[in-house]
């Protein structure tokens, strides 16, 4: 029995907002990692991935399964629900997501010597 067009359009939602929970849920593992002060590496051995698999993770690209994901919250000491903090209202908008990344750029200009500054600055300029 071959799906209609209304089952097809459906199933992709779904797998379009399942991929925007993986990205979400990537997001706030890198973001607890990168706040323990933890290397991929370091991350990879507490879930027994390699480093490529928790930046795949990190990035939605791979899903990270239930297990991993307690073992991933044990590692970086915070409860598994923290990893879906934010999605409460649905999934990211592209402005969320713009949003995070404005205010990452802005506490990594913070922790920015002079020198990278005037790079950067440089760089914004062409």
């Amino acid at each position: 029995m071959t799906p209609t067009p209304v089952a097809n359009a459906a199933l992709q939602q779904c797998q379009d907002q399942a991929k925007t929970i993986d990205i979400h849920v990537g997001g706030r593992l890198r973001k607890a990692r990168q706040g323990k002060k933890m290397s991929q590496t370091q991350l990879g051995e507490a879930l027994g991935v390699t480093f490529q698999q928790v930046q795949k993770y990190e990035r939605g690209t791979n899903r990270i399964s239930a297990g991993k994901l307690a073992l991933a919250a044990k590692a970086v000491d915070c409860p598994i629900m923290w990893f879906f903090t934010g999605m409460e209202n649905g999934p990211p908008t592209p402005l969320d997501v713009l949003q995070e990344r404005r205010a990452n750029l802005a506490r990594l200009l913070e922790t920015a010597g002079p020198d990278r500054l005037n790079a950067i600055s440089l760089i914004l300029s062409v």
